[in-house]
């Protein structure tokens, strides 16, 4: 994400390089990538986290947690600002869109809490997002 937000600066998907504002977009994609990212690899994978196949459930079981646990954060954060970063989107704004919609198979889907709704919805709304979506055959 850094690397395209870098490369198309005139996307306007990250703030200025030695702002307040850019600190918060590294903090966001580090969360989103090593934890929240990590959490759905458990879940969609979870054979890939034992060499016991009884214990696929049990990772499957913590990482719908975890996820929960995720989700219901980041809907705090929602809370008082519409986007992640600043007062418009970026980057970490596209990434948790994708990994919202990889929670859409989870009960509850990562997608139910109203911020975390509102934020999907928001993104969903954009232009480029339905075109990127309309092209990878996406509902």
């Amino acid at each position: 994400m850094l690397h395209l937000t870098d490369r198309f600066p005139d996307g306007g998907l990250d703030p200025p390089a030695g702002t307040e504002a850019r600190s918060e977009l590294y903090r966001w994609l580090a969360y989103l990538s090593s934890a929240v990212q990590a959490a759905h690899m458990r879940w969609y994978y979870p054979e890939r986290f034992t060499e016991d196949p009884a214990g696929a459930a049990a990772i499957r079981v913590s990482a719908t947690a975890a996820l929960r646990q995720h989700v219901s954060w980041i809907d705090g954060e929602l809370a008082t600002r519409p986007w992640l970063v600043a007062d418009k989107p970026s980057g970490a704004d596209l990434f948790l869109f994708m990994l919202t919609r990889w929670g859409r198979i989870q009960d509850p889907p990562a997608w139910e809490p109203p911020n975390v709704q509102r934020h999907f919805e928001s993104l969903l709304e954009r232009p480029s997002v339905r075109r990127m979506m309309s092209e990878q055959g996406l509902a």
